[in-house]
């Protein structure tokens, strides 16, 4: 009987301490990881503008993306249209890639046709000024350009704390020449448009929309750079900046000259388009 009370209260003893580890183990991996777990539940949105001349690398971009996110995406491609091939060309995409859901979402171009144009920036490229508008049920976004390749998984940079500022972005490779530009000379800094965090709901308080359209039309004659001088006209200081890493620009970040940046592939170039930026999240 004493010895079937000692075996008992041994299995009691180990059960309790089976149970304590256990409790630790899982309270560890919950503190350490319990955020990438939210995360494969609840998507993260990210944003593209694109024409029928940007669907081969928007693609690459996309695949880029599925290969390197693990939590779900929901795709919002901005578009004044499409053609019936590049459609279906999505459409594979969407249905290939189970962790991706892609919309096309129609954008009426013609409220940009008082703004300028030219051969390397169309119409597309102020679409971004509508995003808070077109979404109005989401919170917050990533926008990136259609030629970039994604290395990391976007999804620490879409929860990244965006301190009170409205929007989130990476120093242009040539900031500190359109820092001596008039218009710019009192910023403190000068950001590239072609990736941003996007805090919708600030963005929509501040009424940040109207406030581009309206210094696009009254500086038509002083904006080079169109939608993102824009972006940093109206924004000025108030942008949080993040690192390089977030978005290596050719040719700046293609040298060798930033030694965080372990790039295996420089400035690339092909026939069918050009690869503008790197996304390394590391």
């Amino acid at each position: 009987m004493t010895r079937f009370f000692k075996i008992s209260s041994m299995i009691i003893l180990i059960t309790i301490i089976a149970f304590v580890l256990c409790t630790i183990k899982e309270w560890y991996f919950f503190s350490t990881h319990g955020r990438t777990l939210l995360k494969e539940k609840d998507p993260i949105t990210v944003i593209f503008a694109a024409d029928d001349n940007y669907i081969l690398p928007l693609s690459v971009a996309l695949t880029s993306l599925n290969m390197n996110t693990k939590a779900p995406v929901e795709i919002f491609v901005l578009t004044e249209g499409l053609s019936e091939k590049n459609i279906k060309t999505l459409q594979h995409i969407d249905d290939k890639f189970t962790k991706l859901t892609i919309h096309i979402l129609p954008v009426d171009s013609s409220v940009f046709d008082q703004f300028p144009i030219n051969d390397r920036w169309s119409k597309s490229s102020y679409f971004r000024y509508l995003i808070p508008e077109l979404l109005p049920l989401h919170k917050r976004a990533i926008y990136l350009d259609a030629d970039i390749l994604i290395f990391k998984d976007l999804s620490d940079f879409f929860e990244t704390n965006l301190n009170n500022t409205p929007i989130g972005g990476i120093s242009d490779a040539f900031e500190d020449n359109f820092l001596q530009r008039p218009l710019f000379k009192d910023h403190k800094f000068y950001i590239n448009s072609g990736v941003l965090l996007l805090d919708l709901e600030k963005l929509r308080k501040l009424n940040i929309t109207k406030q581009l359209f309206k210094a696009t039309d009254l500086n038509k004659d002083k904006f080079t750079h169109f939608d993102q001088d824009a972006i940093n006209y109206v924004l000025k200081d108030n942008i949080k900046i993040f690192p390089t890493k977030y978005n290596a620009q050719q040719p700046k970040n293609c040298n060798g000259n930033d030694n965080k940046l372990q790039i295996r592939i420089t400035c690339l170039r092909s026939g069918f388009f050009r690869l503008h930026s790197f996304i390394f999240l590391s």
